[in-house]
């Protein structure tokens, strides 16, 4: 994976935009693949909003992981809300992402 994460992007906001685009890629080798789907939106330098679609059910703890640990590739310092998860009333999870600055590292 580490080949492809490197394709993603040059920064933390660019990368999350990019990750249809590497499912794609990971689809030409597993043709069957029902790949998710993530759609950035509201992007402004303080955070942005994060949608995950996906007909696999109960992953929003895994998306909040794969996000947190971008940031720490990228060297930021994030905080995510799990907004709200796939359910009865909605058809996709939102996370709402806060970029709190870079990374902060206690000696």
């Amino acid at each position: 994976y580490g080949a492809m994460l490197n394709d993603l992007g040059q920064t933390f906001q660019e990368a999350l935009a990019a990750l249809d685009a590497m499912h794609a890629r990971v689809a030409l080798l597993y043709p069957a693949l029902k790949p998710p789907v993530f759609r950035v939106t509201e992007v402004t330098p303080e955070g942005l909003r994060l949608h995950y679609y996906s007909h696999r059910p109960a992953l929003g703890a895994m998306v909040h992981g794969l996000v947190e640990g971008l940031a720490t590739r990228f060297g930021i310092e994030i905080d995510v809300v799990h907004a709200y998860a796939k359910g009865d009333d909605h058809d996709h999870d939102r996370f709402d992402i806060r970029i709190l600055g870079p990374l902060s590292h206690v000696a």
